[in-house]
């Protein structure tokens, strides 16, 4: 999982734990599977040498930078 999606689920469960307590690991398996869902979609439409680049929110050319 994404640094910024482990964010919005926890954010998301302590919002969750104000105003049911008992809900918590349900928006947290929601959350899970549309974070998951996403990204098999991203994996479809993004181009293999832009992925990277694009996936981790870096320019294009620092991530061949660092590849090369």
């Amino acid at each position: 999982m994404e640094s910024d999606n482990a964010g919005v689920l926890f954010e998301a469960g302590e919002i969750a734990k104000k105003i049911n307590s008992h809900q918590v690991g349900f928006v947290n398996a929601v959350l899970q599977k549309c974070f998951e869902k996403n990204k098999e979609e991203i994996d479809v439409q993004i181009p293999e040498d832009k992925k990277d680049g694009i996936l981790n929110s870096y320019p294009q050319w620092f991530v061949n930078k660092l590849k090369n």
